[in-house]
């Protein structure tokens, strides 16, 4: 299956259950440890109330959409690459057992309503189930938007518009870059890239024309894996909410 690109929804969006940030599988890891079996609801709140989604998402094939989500596990094939993360001690980063439990994951079924011009979306469940559901929902809203935007707006020729001026500001960025090699980065766009396509063809430039190694990583486990890149992260604000919650009322640990 190839990637997203305009005019190509008989592809779905979102290519594989690797398609998140990598501090989503650390976390994950930690809550199917710790966790398993906590409540949780995931809320899509749209931000820009100027922007109504219900006129820029069909909503016939975000159902679609989602339901393909739901229907993506780890394979083998992917497996195999995430057992070739290391911590810094060179030791495994995902323990087998974990890594079992993902080729088998239920993510929970997706609550989806409107309210006024906008969706309401919601994942309700074990956080160990919901905590998958996160990047991959908001990727595919975000393309579905931006493909609305490209057709209302002369369709093909606005898309490969949009995609060369994104060329020539990133050819610039790269060209800054190479005076600057003291300067070293990991890439986290995935949570707000244009689509999956998009992300996916910066990397590659980023990999193939920048020296010395200033790129060293990306959030995307998908992308880095793909382009031969680590993979890298830290921890998101859920981890610390769900764990407020956990704990409310009480300093002891369970």
């Amino acid at each position: 299956m190839g990637l997203y690109t305009f005019n190509d929804s008989d592809q779905p969006i979102i290519p594989s259950f690797l398609w998140t940030d990598e501090y989503k599988l650390t976390m994950g890891q930690l809550v199917w440890l710790l966790y398993p079996d906590i409540p949780v609801r995931f809320s899509l709140t749209n931000r820009t109330k100027g922007i109504n989604l219900v006129d820029l998402v069909e909503e016939k094939r975000l159902r679609e959409e989602l339901d393909y989500v739901r229907s993506l596990k780890l394979t083998k094939h992917d497996r195999a690459k995430l057992e070739t993360v290391k911590r810094k001690d060179g030791e495994p980063l995902f323990l087998k057992e974990y890594l079992d439990y993902l080729e088998n994951v239920a993510m929970p079924p997706y609550e989806l309503s409107r309210d006024d011009r906008q969706y309401k979306l919601d994942f309700c469940g074990k956080w160990s189930g919901v905590i998958y559901w996160e990047i991959p929902a908001l990727t595919v809203i975000n393309t579905m938007a931006n493909e609305t935007r490209y057709k209302a707006n002369g369709g093909l020729a606005a898309w490969e518009s949009s995609r060369k001026t994104g060329d020539e500001r990133l050819t610039e960025k790269i060209r800054v870059l190479k005076t600057r090699p003291d300067i070293r980065f990991v890439e986290f766009g995935t949570r707000r890239t244009d689509s999956p396509a998009w992300l996916d063809h910066v990397i590659e430039r980023l990999v193939h024309e920048l020296d010395g190694g200033q790129l060293t990583g990306t959030s995307n486990v998908y992308l880095g894996l793909k382009h031969g890149i680590p993979v890298s992260g830290t921890m998101a604000h859920e981890l610390f909410m769900a764990k407020a919650g956990i704990m409310y009322g009480s300093d002891e640990e369970i």
